[in-house]
């Protein structure tokens, strides 16, 4: 811990020991193991799994009363939301690689904004919407392809069967929040029903917000808007198999700067724009249900995300400009079991998605965003197998091919890539594995990182293209092991253990460079920044992760904690990486009463070795603190806590805006009741 501050140390220190207090109860039961799908692409118990995966459940986000998916999120080893506080800047991150270099779906389909990649956020799920999220750390090219570098992020949605209890045809809920930080409002609902053969949801979503109250009292402003969305989906189950159709939207209006993570009110910064969000998929999910050796499984959706920015009163100086990203796709996997003395699951599958986007200023090409494709097709094999009893072999490997265009410049590249993986697990006694892996990703050079191009002083910022952009390749060795125990101190508690340590090198290494400066001219002031996409040409990327818990009859007690440096190998100049970071979280719930309390507490520490100096940000801790009462027949639920309990002032680090400073939110109060029927 001594790259946190002393004053950060003093707090998490404090708050550990609240944690080591907490394992004196006696135990009442324990938590089921959750099933993971991410890391192999097949259903796995999470002890079961050899790789450094994370899972958030629906509960997680409803305990904190989460308004978007980032909050509880960025407590995850190794994973961040950079970006400052508003939701539409807020871009997640694994392992330091963020934008296109994360392989990013939402039931099955592929989130691919290739408009604004580390500027917005691509991800507009509204958490009351979520069944479970899966995140794997790592290389996983060589089963999603490109933008598997850091790794991905699987969202499921709820269904009717998610929510349905034994013996129930048909169940409601609505609830009602309020958030001190931005003044918003939420109000969610949803009805579902079904039997055997037939279900369906319907849910929907309501947020309005304000201005944010940082830390200390100071505001991030303008933040005015509102969003709406929905989430339709139906089930059916025949001939031993389970079909899906979902159809999701969210569409927001926001008054903000053009540039989401810019605060409007520095000098030189954005006009105030008047910001439009317009997301939209619909998928067809289907997969064998039966307990014989073939399971199949197929996938086909149509996704579009847009953005609108229409300045107003400042048309002359920023006019109008659309963006938006639609990506058409599909996948099919099939698995055949064998089993004996080599028991093993062999899975192959075949995935397709062209994704196009298009970009106007003023009603002309956008010179930034040009239009274009990008269509990319993959097929991958992968085969788990078990032997000796105690050893799992798990080798896969996967062929892309990408064709990018660029419609606008009238220019187009093709390549193709194959990433293996291969990882050997050993358990030698229940409730621990061990295992090592060794894997190869990649991701394909943006439209706008190649071809994007547009200068003048009277811009916030000018871009330079580079159509000699090369694929980014990343190799990388990963040991971690997987540790269980029950009844350790009393019958019925449960002890869980996972940690990773990986050492990777990045070749080509795609990343935003400032390469020059002007002096800005009306309607901008101060100095602007020179921004082209190049290859590094080699990087080094090593770090660490944890996970452990302790449940014991009322109380839960997590704590996570994440390290990861990249440098440049040539020169040694620390490039993107965010800092370390630790979580606890301590948890206690008696269901005589129906009453829970957490204590959440989060330290950062201090980011003072990037290279680019603009980029550092000191340390921060902070704490949060909720309670939730819910009734014994589970119908009524109240929650009320206190976000950021000391009104930290601190900033996120993250990447695609160095010259700015945004500050994240300040204490916040929150406040919801859920009914259900």
């Amino acid at each position: 811990m001594n790259t946190f501050p002393p004053a950060v140390r003093r707090e998490l220190i404090v708050a550990i020991s609240v944690a080591l207090v907490a394992i004196s109860v006696q135990a009442e039961d324990t938590p089921m193991d959750r099933v993971v799908v991410t890391a192999t692409r097949t259903a796995n118990p999470l002890d079961q799994v050899a790789a450094s995966v994370s899972v958030v459940g629906q509960e997680d986000f409803a305990d904190v009363q989460a308004a978007n998916i980032a909050e509880t999120m960025k407590k995850l080893p190794n994973v961040n939301f950079g970006g400052g506080p508003r939701i539409v800047g807020e871009v997640p991150t694994i392992r330091g690689y963020y934008g296109a270099s994360i392989a990013l779906s939402v039931d099955g389909a592929r989130q691919n904004d290739v408009t604004s990649p580390g500027m917005r956020s691509p991800l507009y799920v509204d958490p009351y919407f979520l069944h479970q999220v899966e995140v794997l750390r790592g290389p996983a090219s060589s089963l999603y392809g490109s933008g598997g570098n850091g790794g991905a992020m699987a969202f499921t949605t709820l269904s009717a069967r998610d929510l349905l209890q034994a013996g129930q045809a048909f169940g409601a809920g609505v609830k009602a929040g309020y958030a001190s930080a931005d003044k918003s409002w939420y109000g969610n609902a949803r009805a579902y029903g079904g039997n055997e053969m037939l279900d369906g949801l319907v849910a929907l979503s309501h947020r309005d917000w304000d201005k944010i109250r940082q830390g200390d009292g100071t505001y991030l402003e303008p933040n005015d808007g509102k969003s709406d969305s929905v989430l339709v989906k139906g089930g059916l189950n025949a001939g031993g198999a389970r079909y899906e159709l979902s159809h999701q939207t969210y569409k927001s209006d926001n008054l903000q700067p053009r540039n989401p993570q810019a605060n409007a009110y520095l000098a030189g910064s954005p006009v105030v724009s008047e910001n439009h969000i317009d997301q939209k998929q619909t998928v067809l999910r289907g997969a064998t249900t039966g307990t014989g050796p073939w399971a199949i499984s197929g996938t086909l959706y149509d996704t579009k995300l847009e953005f609108i920015d229409d300045q107003g009163a400042n048309a002359a100086a920023a006019p109008r400009t659309t963006m938006a990203t639609k990506t058409t796709g599909g996948s099919l996997q099939g698995s055949l079991s064998f089993a004996g003395a080599g028991e093993h699951r062999l899975t192959a599958g075949v995935d397709n998605y062209d994704s196009r986007q298009s970009a106007t200023t003023a009603g002309a090409p956008n010179p930034v965003n040009p239009d274009g494709s990008q269509k990319v097709t993959g097929v991958f094999a992968e085969d788990e197998i078990l032997f000796g009893g105690q050893w799992r072999l798990i080798p896969s490997i996967r062929h892309d091919r990408f064709d990018t265009t660029a419609d606008n410049v009238g220019s187009s590249t093709s390549a193709s890539h194959t990433s293996p993986k291969v990882t050997l697990a050993w358990q030698p006694l229940a409730g621990l594995m061990l295992y090592g892996n060794y894997g190869e990703s990649f991701r394909a050079p943006t439209l706008g990182e190649m071809y994007g191009a547009i200068s003048g002083t009277n811009y916030f910022m000018n871009f330079r293209a580079n159509t000699g952009l090369r694929p980014e390749v990343d190799k990388t060795y990963e040991i971690g092991s997987n540790y269980t125990l029950r009844a350790l101190a009393a019958a019925g508690d449960v002890f869980r253990l996972r940690v990773a340590l990986f050492d990777g090198k990045a070749e080509d290494l795609i990343s935003s460079t400032v390469v020059g400066s002007y002096t800005r001219t009306a309607p901008y002031v101060g100095t602007g920044f020179i921004l082209q996409a190049q290859n590094v040409s080699s990087a080094d990327r090593k770090g660490a992760e944890l996970e452990t818990g302790y449940d014991i009859g009322a109380w839960q007690t997590k704590l996570a904690y994440s390290r990861v440096r990249v440098t440049d190998a040539k020169t040694g100049a620390g490039l993107f990486s965010p800092p370390d970071k630790i979580n606890l979280r301590v948890r206690w719930a008696t269901p005589v009463t129906g009453l829970s309390l957490m204590l959440s507490s989060t330290g950062v520490g201090a980011q003072d070795y990037d290279a680019t100096a603009l980029r550092r940000r000191p340390g921060y801790s902070t704490h949060d603190v909720f309670a939730t009462w819910m009734s014994l027949d589970k119908k009524y639920r109240a929650d009320f806590g206190v976000a950021n309990l000391f009104d930290k002032r601190y900033a996120d680090y993250q990447g695609s805006m160095a010259y700015a400073y945004v500050y994240d939110v300040g204490r916040n109060v929150r406040a919801s009741f859920t009914v259900e029927f």
